[in-house]
């Protein structure tokens, strides 16, 4: 089985890294195209989703993913789900990208 990421860029040119599975990114899919417009089945491709959504969706798998913080100087640190949503504003918008590893 391969690793799949899903990319959500923060401000600061910082990004979270979310690590799954093929299972995960499954789910990952199924989440975006219901969220949005022309739905996030096609690699590479920007879709933008509420922070308060990618919160939620974050907790509710945080038992099957792993979490990397990606700083402005590309430094990855590993995060638990807690120290993630830190990262995020649930008022705001983040563009995810999914891509395999």
């Amino acid at each position: 089985m391969g690793f799949y990421e899903v990319y959500v860029r923060l401000p600061a040119d910082e990004a979270l890294l979310v690590e799954t599975d093929v299972l995960g990114l499954v789910d990952w899919h199924k989440w975006l195209d219901e969220l949005g417009p022309g739905g996030a089945g096609r690699w590479g491709e920007e879709q933008v989703v509420s922070g308060e959504a990618l919160i939620r969706k974050l907790t509710a798998r945080s038992n099957k993913d792993s979490i990397v913080h990606l700083d402005s100087r590309k430094r990855e640190v590993k995060l638990s789900v807690r120290a993630a949503l830190t990262y995020l504003d649930p008022t705001a918008s983040y563009s995810t990208t999914t891509f395999e590893i």
